[in-house]
C-alpha cells in the first residue's frame, strides 16, 4: 500500500472515530486526550519504521563497502587489474543501495568462486612439490608454507610452482639415471673385485630393484663415495695386476716357460679379485726361486745381448771393457741387474739412433761389396773362367755404385752430423771419428782389397763372445763364483 492509498484510508478511519466520539458524547478534553495518544502511537510507529529503514541503509552501505574491499583484496590475490573493480564502481551512478548491493553480491560470489578454484589448484601443486621434496631432499626442494585462504594465487605464483615441479621431474629423471648407473657400476665392480656385503647399505645396493631405489641427496653421496672407493681400488688392483703380469711375463720369457703353461695360468687367473692377485704373487715367488737357480745362465744371456749391441754400435774393445761387470763372474742379483741395466741402456741408444745405424750398415755393406768387386776384378784369369754374364754383372754393379753409393754416403754424413749435434761428441766406428774418415774409406775401397792387417785390427776390436751352447756353455757356467752356494747341478734327465 502506498501513501496515496493510505492517506484516504486514514481519513475514512478518522471520520469513523469522530462519529463514534459523537455518538458516545465523549467530552472534548477526553476526545483530545485519546486522539493525542493515538497520534503519539502513530508517530512512534512511523519513527520506529524510519529508524529500521535507516539501519537497513547503514547495513547495506557497510556491506557494499565490505564487499568492495573483499573484491579488491581477492582481485589483488588473483593478480588481476583493479580496473574491473573501478568499472563496477562507476556503474553505481544512479543506482540505489539495494541494486548496488545485489550487483556486488553477484560480483563477489563470482570472484570468490574463482579465487577458491585457483587456490585449490595452487594447493594441489604445492602438495605435489612437497612430495618431490620427500623424494629429492630439502637441499633441492624448499617449498613455501602451505597456501591457506588468503594466499596469493596469481598466475606468476602458479607458474613458479609449475616450473619448480618441472625442474623436480627433470632432476628426478637425472638422479634416477645417475643412481641406476652408479648401482650398475657398483654391482659390476663388486663382482669384479670380489667384495662381500659389509652393512645394510651394501646389501641394499646389491639386492634392491633399481626402480625402487631412493634418489635422495644422502643416497647420491653414499653411492658416489662407494663407487669412487671401488674405482680407486680397481685402479690400484689393475696397476698391481699389470705389474705382476709384466714381472711374470718377463720371468716367463727369461725362464723360457712354454706357451701352454703360460696360457693355462692366464686363463685360470683372470680378473681383479684378491684370489687372482694372491695366485700371481705365488707365481712370482715360484718364478723368482726358479730364476735364482738359473741366475748364471741369465747373466750369460745378458752378455750375449751386450755383444750384439756392441757390434751394432761398432764399439772397440776398450769401449766394451769399460763395462766393469763384464769381468765380474759372481752369480748375484746385483751382477744380473747391472747387466740388465746396461742392456736396457744400449737398446734405448740403438732404438733412438736406428736410422743412423741402418744407414751405417748399408754403407759398410756397400764398402764390403766394392772391395770384393775390386778384388774380383783384379783377377786376370776371370775372363777365362766359365762364368756366363760376368762382365754384364760387373757393369751393372758399377752403375749401381755410381747411382746408389753417393746417395747412401750423403745420408750417412747427415746422420753422423745429427748424432754429433745431439750428443756433443762424434760417432765412433771402432774408435775412429767416422764423419772425418768416411771419405777416406770410400776412396780406399776402390783402390785395392782390404789388407790382412786391417782385417786383424777389426777382429781385435771385436771381443769374442763367451760360448753359449752345449758343453761349452756348461763350461762357462762353472767359471762363475756362486755366493754362499754351490752352482746348480744339471738335471740328469
Amino acid at each position: 500500500m502506498s501513501w496515496n492509498d493510505f492517506l484516504p484510508q486514514l481519513a475514512v478511519e478518522h471520520e469513523v472515530l469522530e462519529s463514534l466520539f459523537t455518538e458516545i458524547g465523549t467530552p472534548e478534553n477526553e476526545k483530545a486526550r485519546q486522539c493525542q495518544a493515538l497520534f503519539d502511537k502513530f508517530l512512534e510507529t512511523i519513527r520506529e519504521c524510519i529508524d529500521m529503514v535507516g539501519k537497513d541503509k547503514t547495513r547495506l552501505t557497510h556491506e557494499i563497502d565490505r564487499m568492495l574491499e573483499s573484491i579488491r583484496s581477492l582481485t589483488d590475490l588473483l593478480g588481476q587489474d583493479e580496473q574491473a573493480v573501478a568499472s563496477v564502481v562507476e556503474s553505481f551512478q544512479g543506482m540505489t543501495l539495494w541494486d548496488r548491493h545485489e550487483v556486488l553480491s553477484n560480483e563477489y560470489s563470482f570472484i570468490l568462486e574463482h579465487y577458491q578454484s585457483k587456490l585449490g589448484e595452487i594447493q594441489a601443486l604445492h602438495r605435489e612439490l612437497t612430495h618431490y621434496g620427500t623424494i629429492l631432499g630439502p637441499s633441492f626442494v624448499k617449498p613455501a608454507p602451505y597456501p591457506d585462504t588468503g594466499a596469493r594465487v596469481t598466475s606468476d605464483a602458479q607458474q613458479q610452482l609449475l616450473d619448480d615441479i618441472a625442474a623436480c621431474k627433470i632432476e628426478q629423471a637425472r638422479r634416477t639415471t645417475v643412481v641406476e648407473s652408479a648401482v650398475v657400476a657398483i654391482r659390476h665392480l663388486w663382482n669384479e673385485l670380489g667384495f662381500t656385503a659389509l652393512d645394510k647399505f651394501d646389501r641394499e645396493v646389491i639386492s634392491v630393484d633399481l626402480e625402487q631405489y631412493p634418489i635422495s641427496d644422502d643416497t647420491l653421496r653414499r653411492l658416489e663415495s662407494k663407487k669412487t672407493k671401488f674405482e680407486e681400488e680397481r685402479v690400484k688392483r689393475e696397476a698391481l695386476v699389470k705389474e705382476h703380469i709384466a714381472d711374470i711375463t718377463r720371468l716367463w720369457d727369461r725362464l723360457r716357460i712354454d706357451d701352454e703353461e703360460r696360457e693355462e695360468f692366464m686363463t685360470t687367473n683372470i680378473g681383479l679379485t684378491m684370489g687372482t692377485i694372491q695366485s700371481q704373487i705365488a707365481e712370482l715367488r715360484r718364478l723368482e726361486e726358479l730364476k735364482s737357480e738359473k741366475l748364471a745362465e741369465f747373466i750369460l744371456d745378458e752378455r750375449d745381448a751386450l755383444h750384439q749391441l756392441w757390434d751394432r754400435l761398432c764399439y772397440t774393445k776398450d769401449q766394451r771393457e769399460r763395462f766393469e761387470p763384464l769381468g765380474d763372474n759372481s752369480v748375484t742379483e746385483a751382477n744380473l741387474a747391472a747387466h740388465e741395466s746396461e742392456v736396457a741402456r744400449l737398446k734405448e741408444l740403438v732404438q733412438d739412433n736406428e736410422p743412423l745405424l741402418d744407414t751405417l750398415a748399408k754403407y759398410m755393406q756397400f764398402l764390403k761389396d766394392i772391395r770384393e768387386f775390386v778384388a774380383s776384378s783384379m783377377d786376370s784369369q776371370r775372363l777365362f773362367k766359365a762364368e756366363p754374364g760376368r762382365l754384364l754383372r760387373e757393369e751393372k754393379f758399377r752403375n749401381s755404385c755410381q747411382r746408389e753409393f753417393p746417395r747412401i754416403k750423403n745420408q750417412l754424413e747427415i746422420a753422423l752430423q745429427q748424432w754429433q749435434n745431439k750428443y756433443n761428441e762424434p760417432f765412433l766406428v771402432y774408435g775412429e771419428n767416422y764423419l772425418e774418415t768416411i771419405d777416406y774409406h770410400a776412396q780406399r775401397a776402390w783402390e785395392k782389397p782390404i789388407s790382412e792387417t786391417t782385417k786383424r785390427i777389426i777382429m781385435e776390436n771385436q771381443t769374442p763372445r763367451p760360448p753359449c751352447h752345449g758343453h761349452l756353455r756348461q763350461h762357462a757356467l762353472h767359471t762363475f763364483q756362486w755366493d754362499d752356494q754351490e752352482p746348480p747341478q744339471k738335471d740328469p734327465s
